[in-house]
């Protein structure tokens, strides 16, 4: 969300620039500059803090010791965990991705065999119900199945890489 928002400042400052607001140009640099420190810090804590919620949970601790003790267990390796849980990342983003196009099509398909013509009524027909449900179940089901695929992915990659550091 923090690079969308950043995008933005950066479309804004260029269409300032070109309606040759300058003073508000420097303003957005400003805000760029911000943005991007404010970025930088929170991939850099949250990599820090990759394994709190492993700490907390399993070693019974409080949130701040936690917290410190993540960071500890990431100093002089941040780099390193910085790929693994991207890498990770990336990996749940591309099966999220391969499941948002089983349900794209899903629901195409059922919009195709109960009829599209049936929304050109702006009434709430029996077939207009039945398609909008069956669509809701698709995609409740097609987003259960990810979650049973990506959570204990995630959740075995964390453990793995807190119990076997010099990985």
């Amino acid at each position: 969300i923090a690079f969308l928002f950043m995008v933005g400042v950066f479309a804004l400052i260029a269409l300032l620039a070109l309606l040759g607001k300058t003073d508000l140009v420097f303003a957005g640099i400003g805000m760029f500059v911000v943005m991007l420190a404010a970025f930088c810090v929170m991939i850099w804590a949250s990599v820090c803090w990759v394994f709190s919620m492993y700490i907390l949970v399993n070693e019974k601790r409080g949130i701040f010791a936690s917290l410190g003790a993540s960071a500890r267990f990431v100093k002089g390796r941040w780099w390193r965990t910085f790929g693994f849980v991207a890498l990770m990342y990336l990996i749940a983003m591309v099966v999220g991705i391969a499941f948002s196009i089983v349900d794209v099509v899903a629901r195409f398909g059922v919009f195709m065999t109960l009829g599209y013509s049936a929304l050109d009524e702006m009434s709430l027909t029996p077939e207009i119900v039945s398609m909008f449900v069956t669509t809701l179940i698709i995609s409740s089901v097609v987003r259960i199945v990810e979650t049973i695929i990506v959570i204990p992915f995630l959740l075995l990659f964390h453990q793995t890489y807190f119990l076997l550091p010099n990985l």
